[in-house]
């Protein structure tokens, strides 16, 4: 099988932070490279073994099993190495920085998404601390993820608004799951999203209708965290 995508996703040796090509066995048949996606990577994937020694990644790194059927592996704890095991549409998530060591010896049909942690906090209006997660089985996480790949599997049809608008869900659905303690609500969300300030939205959108429009943009319109300005423009407008 051919690799037509090159790898996006940047691992580093933990100790001495240069790059590592950990994946340069893999055949990669999805990737978002060239899409102009901002603070956010996808890739799908093929490996028929990998071994990695203390890596991390640049993002927060979260893996779905692809496959039919479950994908078993060992990663090191504290106390040497444990087997986890992926259900079909099952999730490791790895926060951003995390050092990770892996033995995958068996064929993994992988899909990933990586969002900076500058997203993070852009989506969220604060910075929550991730912990890392295996077995994870979400049917909210697992649905936003193929959403995602399918959208740069078929070249981003639906525009940076749609991306914009799932990397927020799954920003926060990541919070909710992996998170150290809940989130205490949403940052600036005091006094919701006024007349006023949804017709400087309006506006904008108008004024740049003939471009490509980020839902980051159109929060600082409104002087609200990404992920509250779309709770409230979607509650008072019926719309996403």
């Amino acid at each position: 099988m051919k690799k037509p995508n090159h790898q996006i996703v940047r691992f580093r040796d933990a100790a001495s932070g240069s790059e590592v090509d950990a994946l340069s066995e893999s055949h990669n048949l999805v990737s978002s490279a060239g899409l102009g996606w901002q603070g956010l990577s996808v890739q799908v994937g093929e490996v028929e073994t990998w071994e990695t020694d203390n890596l991390t990644v640049d993002g927060h790194y979260v893996c779905i099993n692809l496959a039919e059927a479950p994908h078993r592996f060992e990663w090191r704890a504290s106390h040497g190495f444990r087997r986890a095991t992926l259900a079909p549409g099952g999730v490791w998530i790895n926060p951003d920085g995390r050092p990770f060591t892996h033995r995958v010896w068996e064929h993994c049909h992988y899909g990933a998404v990586i969002l900076s942690e500058s997203l993070l906090r852009r989506a969220l209006g604060q910075r929550p601390q991730l912990i890392e997660r295996y077995e994870v089985n979400d049917t909210q996480l697992e649905q936003l993820i193929r959403l995602l790949l399918s959208e740069a599997e078929a070249h981003n049809p639906n525009g940076t608004l749609f991306v914009d608008s799932l990397s927020t869900a799954m920003a926060t659905r990541l919070t909710n799951i992996s998170a150290t303690s809940p989130p205490p609500g949403h940052a600036n969300a005091r006094g919701g999203l006024s007349g006023y300030r949804m017709q400087q939205v309006i506006d904008y959108i108008h004024a740049h209708i003939d471009q490509p429009l980020l839902l980051a943009d159109l929060a600082l319109q409104a002087q609200l965290s990404v992920h509250h300005f779309a709770r409230e423009f979607a509650r008072q407008q019926g719309i996403t």
